[in-house]
């Protein structure tokens, strides 16, 4: 994932070139301060211009210091009127971690020891607000945090994605997960320094998106079946007489008539010929 101290410029084309599918982009944060105040990636723009003109993938993310539903409305407005005018392959991530100073978790949202169920609610409540917007949402967080201080069962029952933060070889959470951040001390082409690096699973059927070396990559973390897209489908055909229909054997499917209309109910597919005349 890419921050605020990195302007990366034509790094992209490079990154691309030599492997890297995605980006998520820092949009901004808050402090960790009593006061909260909202603070802006002066790089963003820079950094979602340049990954798209490279053709890579990308997301973005907020680091949330947020402690009531309140707060974090506001910083779902905040991250909308940063994002609204550019277009994502990915989610936008909600960052929730207790901030860290001199080794020990300081801070606003570490201070207010917020229940898994406040904390939990929170998360749902910036989701929302993204996902009403016509964006994809996602949380991120650690392993620990997940397990310890949210419901992440109520997550994955509201259909949010999760980008888990676990700096191993293979991960023992036991949660389902769309993004791994599996390590801190990453190396990519043209960036110095150690960056976090992240495998996504995604459906290739669903997404035009594909991570290339996640078979070969020493890095192995379970993989998760993307959820199927729901589709409800309503099918009716008005017509003078009953019609003919031809039965394919190899798919399922169910009618019946009411009224001089013919009503569908397929489980596969089926083929339906032109109604006879009487």
């Amino acid at each position: 994932d890419v921050e605020r101290s990195r302007g990366l410029g034509d790094v992209y084309k490079r990154q691309a070139s030599s492997g890297v599918d995605f980006a998520m982009i820092r949009v901004g944060c808050r402090g960790y301060a009593n006061s909260g105040t909202f603070i802006d990636d002066k790089y963003f723009v820079q950094n979602i211009t340049n990954a798209k003109k490279a053709g890579v993938k990308v997301g973005a993310y907020f680091y949330s210091q947020a402690i009531s539903v309140a707060d974090a409305k506001k910083e779902a407005n905040h991250v909308l009127n940063l994002i609204s005018k550019y277009e994502f392959d990915l989610p936008i991530a909600y960052d929730i971690e207790y901030a860290e100073k001199n080794g020990s978790f300081v801070g606003r949202l570490y201070n207010a020891h917020l229940s898994k169920s406040e904390q939990t609610k929170i998360a749902l409540t910036f989701c929302d607000m993204i996902e009403e917007a016509g964006f994809q949402p996602m949380v991120y967080a650690s392993k620990s945090f997940l397990e310890d201080k949210m419901n992440y069962s109520t997550l994955k029952e509201e259909g949010i994605d999760i980008w888990l933060a676990h700096y191993v070889s293979n991960t023992g959470y036991k949660g389902d997960y769309s993004m791994w951040q599996y390590t801190s001390k990453g190396k990519v082409a043209g960036i110095p320094g150690k960056v976090d690096c992240n495998f996504m699973y995604v459906d290739p059927n669903e997404r035009n998106f594909t991570v290339s070396d996640v078979d070969s990559h020493s890095y192995t973390g379970k993989e998760i079946k993307p959820r199927k897209p729901k589709m409800t489908i309503k099918m009716e055909i008005t017509v003078e007489s009953t019609g003919r229909f031809i039965n394919l054997s190899n798919f399922m499917f169910f009618v019946f008539t009411r009224q001089k209309r013919i009503f569908v109910l397929f489980l596969s597919l089926i083929h339906i010929s032109e109604p006879t005349r009487p």
